[in-house]
């Protein structure tokens, strides 16, 4: 068997034994192995072939097939043209008689690597081209090697987009390259599989189309493998990492307290890197959204329910929103009894809570210019005095436990050196008096003195002078007894705090009251102002108290205004 030399397919021709099998000498406008590049291989109810040295192979089953046959046939042209006489048409001298020695190759095994830097390789099998060198043997097999590694390459091109946590999905896997299977005839590119780890709950992998849908239900960050198979079996695999985005941070936003400066930073799984902002609804004026670190901040000024919508955003342009509710409330608790002081007029001092102030024996009050709007104004005469108790007709059950703690604060004016506007007392179920506190605010020698003495008999006295108050001057007084302590407290202004020695105890009194009276033993016709007055159950904390006072401006309370 002879070789056609006018093909230029065999030895000593410079090429492979098949038709542009160099990896370095790519020719895109032609067929490669009889493969379009672009086509993907032979047409419609043709023949996969190859031109070998000495006749044309044709394979019904695949072009690997096809070249190999060619292959073989230029081993048998070396092997023929190397045993022709010197003069035979493309043979090799035989020197001394001797045939020279054929090589074969080795495994030669060829690599590309994908955008994405995954790799794909095709190993050439040994032993199958012979060459008069085993360089060009394994230089010819590496050609082929190289030559199908690039056509059977598969890359995944795309991974799927974040998802959102709660929101419907779609998302696609996408891939190139290797023998797709044929879609004119109905079927997918390639066959997608799930190869370890698992999707997001919720979600779910079409093997046709590479597409994940459905609704994940739980935010994270969620690493899986898949695989891409092509019409030949070739195939491409990638860990995948798909990020689903929940904010953690509950819906209804820990409350926010009027005129207590807020903050609270919004949480989102996966930790990354996001961009936040106001995206739907009415989020109230002073509520600033930092963009960078989804914190909220702001100082409340206005009371209410607000609901908005807030997105985060990544990188790459997926946004997720979520609804948010967040109430503004008053930052003390309620009291049991809150008096504004704006309506006093005659025998009506006003009230919040429901129960009225009234003087006694005929005494009138009158409303005048107070610390916040109007206050109450009470002139001494005797034995004139407003009270509030458990007693009929000031019917208060809350005062029962007074002993368990309690705070009363408010402001007062003094206009004289003597005044004792205020007697908080406890009775027993006879209405015996079994304990008793007395805040005298003595301006003429400057200092604010409360005294008392407990259910056991056990006296005390707390002497302020830290802010004793000049007549004519508003100040702030807050009182209250600690349960806990077993103490008594005295605080004028907010300064500093005057606190009686422990062991008191005015727990089991069935009765209680507040006294509001101008000493009339002193200064008959000495005037005193009182404004904002309140009582809590259980005590105020200091935040509280500092809330109430308001830099010493006052406000209005319960409800904040």
């Amino acid at each position: 068997m002879s070789c056609d030399s006018s093909i230029n397919a065999c030895p000593p021709c410079t090429d492979d034994p098949v038709i542009n099998t160099s990896s370095e000498n790519l020719d895109s406008d032609r067929f490669i192995f009889n493969i379009d590049l672009l086509g993907g291989g032979p047409q419609l109810n043709e023949l996969f072939e190859q031109l070998g040295c000495f006749a044309w192979c044709w394979s019904e089953i695949s072009q690997e097939d096809a070249d190999l046959c060619a292959i073989i046939q230029a081993i048998q042209c070396a092997n023929d043209a190397i045993r022709q006489p010197a003069t035979g048409v493309g043979g090799f001298p035989i020197i001394g008689g001797q045939v020279p020695p054929l090589f074969f190759n080795t495994a030669q095994f060829c690599q590309f690597t994908c955008p994405d830097g995954a790799t794909f390789g095709w190993t050439f099998p040994p032993n199958q081209v012979a060459a008069r060198t085993l360089v060009e043997a394994n230089r010819i097999a590496f050609s082929y090697a190289c030559r199908y590694a690039r056509l059977r390459k598969i890359c995944i091109t795309s991974t799927p987009d974040p998802a959102c946590a709660g929101q419907a999905y779609t998302g696609r896997l996408e891939a190139s390259g290797g023998t797709p299977f044929t879609t004119s005839q109905g079927q997918c590119p390639y066959l997608w599989q799930l190869v370890s780890g698992s999707l997001p709950t919720g979600l779910s992998l079409n093997q046709c189309t590479g597409a994940i849908t459905g609704t994940p239900t739980a935010g994270g960050s969620f690493v899986f493998t898949v695989r891409a198979t092509d019409s030949i079996g070739s195939y491409q695999q990638k860990v995948v990492t798909l990020n689903v985005i929940e904010f953690t941070t509950f819906s209804a936003l820990p409350d926010a307290s009027f005129g207590v400066p807020y903050s609270e930073t919004l949480i989102v799984n996966p930790a990354g890197t996001y961009f936040f902002q106001f995206f739907s609804g009415s989020p109230p004026d002073w509520l600033s959204l930092n963009s960078s670190t989804g914190e909220l901040t702001g100082t409340p000024d206005q009371l209410g329910d607000f609901i908005f919508t807030i997105s985060v955003e990544t990188s790459g342009g997926t946004r997720c929103t979520n609804e948010f509710t967040l109430s503004v409330v008053p930052p003390v608790p309620d009291p049991i009894e809150y008096w504004t002081m704006d309506e006093a007029s005659g025998n009506r001092v006003g009230e919040i809570a429901g129960v009225l102030l009234v003087p006694q024996f005929g005494v009138p009050v009158f409303g005048v210019a107070g610390k916040v709007a109007d206050a109450a104004e009470f002139i001494n005469s005797a034995f004139p005095y407003t009270s509030l108790s458990t007693d009929f007709p000031f019917e208060r059950t809350e005062l029962a436990n007074l002993g368990t703690g309690f705070t009363v604060c408010g402001w007062a004016q003094l206009t004289d050196a003597f005044q004792l506007p205020f007697e908080i007392g406890f009775y027993d179920s006879l209405l015996n008096q079994m304990g008793v506190a007395h805040i005298s605010m003595n301006g003429g020698a400057n200092h604010i003195q409360a005294s008392g003495v407990d259910a056991a008999s056990n006296a005390w006295t707390l002497t302020q002078t830290d802010a004793a108050p000049t007549p004519g001057d508003w100040f702030f007084f807050r009182f209250w007894f600690d349960a806990a302590s077993t103490t008594v407290k005295l605080q004028i202004n907010n300064g500093l705090i005057e606190e009686s020695a422990p062991g008191l105890d005015y727990s089991a009194q069935p009765r209680g009251s507040i006294v509001i009276f101008p000493d009339s033993s002193f200064n008959p016709g000495l005037v005193m102002l009182v404004d904002e007055l309140g009582i809590w159950m259980p005590p105020l904390t200091d935040d509280e108290a500092d809330f109430v006072y308001n830099s010493g401006l006052g406000r209005h309370c319960c409800p904040f205004s």
